[in-house]
Formats: structure tokens, sequence, C-alpha cells
């Protein structure tokens, strides 16, 4: 059987509810839909998706973050050794890069979650440029390499 679709389970426990979203497309994002279903059935559910900033965030690593979007946009992707030593992970950064320079200049960078992921860290960014905004996700080893990382329009 192909993998041909992606589903997304989120549980309310204190609600008694779940919400179950299925989707035929593998390159479809489902639980981006769960936020909204829980807002029609009860506006006080708590949201998946952050959408405020985070206050207090460090400033200094948000600046790392937005002069690490504006040199992918400019085509300086970084070295395979601060991925992790991912050839994979660095043809998609390429092709980040390309998505973000079709943006125009950069905006504004603001953090949106900073979650410990095991011995690593999970970010979520939204950065706003001229022509859109996206919702950047990365994973940083202890060491300071990437692990995982992906650009989605928001």
């Amino acid at each position: 059987m192909l993998n041909s679709g992606k589903t997304y389970i989120s549980r309310y426990l204190a609600d008694d509810l779940t919400i179950v979203v299925l989707s035929n497309s593998i390159d479809s994002h489902p639980d981006r839909f769960v936020d909204g279903i829980a807002s029609i059935l009860d506006p006080r559910l708590p949201k998946i998706w952050p959408v405020s900033p985070v206050v207090g965030a460090d400033a200094a690593e948000t600046q790392r973050v937005a002069q690490w979007l504006v040199g992918l946009a400019q085509g300086e992707v970084p070295a395979l050794e601060t991925l992790g030593s991912r050839r994979v992970l660095w043809e998609q950064l390429v092709d980040y890069g390309k998505q973000l320079r079709s943006l125009g200049p950069i905006q504004r960078v603001g953090l949106l979650s900073d979650l410990p992921f095991g011995d690593e860290r999970a970010y979520i960014y939204r950065a706003n440029y001229q022509a859109g905004v996206v919702r950047v996700e990365f994973v940083r080893a202890g060491d300071g390499r990437i692990m995982d990382f992906s650009v989605e329009p928001e």
C-alpha cells in the first residue's frame, strides 16, 4: 500500500473531546485544521498551533535566525557539518532559500515556540516578508547542529 495521506488526532482530555482530521494528500498539513475545528466547537479550547510571539524571547537568537533566513534567501546554505551531515537537508535548504527569495525583503521574525525535544530543542518562528508570511520550524541538537528544518506558508 502506498503512503498517500496524513492523519492528525488531537485529544482534549478535560473536555472529553477528540478531533480527527484525515487528508488524502501526503503534502497536506491536517494539524493546521485542528485549531479552527476546535474553536467552532468551543472557543475556549487551547490552541495547538502557536499564534502569538513568545514574550521575553531571546532577541539575540531571534536576530541570528533572521540573519540565517536572509542568508538562505541569498543562496548562502550552511556547511554540511552544521546540518548533521545530512545531504538531503542541505538540498532542502537550497530549495527553501529560493522560496524565501521570492517573498522579497524580510520585515520581521518572531519566536512562536521553543520546546525541548529529547536532547534537542524544537523552534517555531513566524517570518514576515514583503510578499507573505512563513512558518519556520527547526530542531537544533545540543551541539548546535540543525537536525530538521522546514518552511511553510502561513
